[in-house]
């Protein structure tokens, strides 16, 4: 299986015990930085590039974004997701976690308890 793991940090912690488990497991991941990536669109065509090759080939990837890396990272996420990629962890599902008030909407919406919170 071909991983792709989105992330920055090569030498972070959690980004090498994913390659280790990755290989372990007998998959080929390799880690890719989101500011590598340029995504196209048109009317005709979609594609997906990572520095000058085409990034579509991947049987999943693992998002793994920063502070630095969420804009453009969600955006690389979500592009990802558009051309058919499985993702581990969804762009919607991120960006719900990265916003706490959204997170305690989310929450609550399944009928789970949250503290009273309130955004001005």
């Amino acid at each position: 299986m071909r991983i792709a793991i989105l992330s920055r940090g090569t030498q972070n912690y959690a980004t090498q015990r994913l390659m280790e488990a990755a290989l372990a497991a007998g998959h080929t991941p390799q880690v890719l930085d989101p500011f590598g990536f340029y995504l196209h669109i048109d009317s005709v065509d979609t594609r997906v590039y990572y520095e000058e090759t085409a990034a579509e080939d991947f049987d999943v990837v693992l998002p793994r974004l920063s502070a630095a890396t969420a804009q453009y990272g969600l955006e690389v996420v979500s592009h990802l997701e558009w051309v058919g990629i499985p993702m581990v962890n969804r762009s919607d599902a991120i960006a719900n976690a990265r916003n706490k008030f959204r997170t305690l909407r989310t929450l609550a919406g399944q009928g789970l308890p949250v503290p009273p919170s309130f955004t001005a």
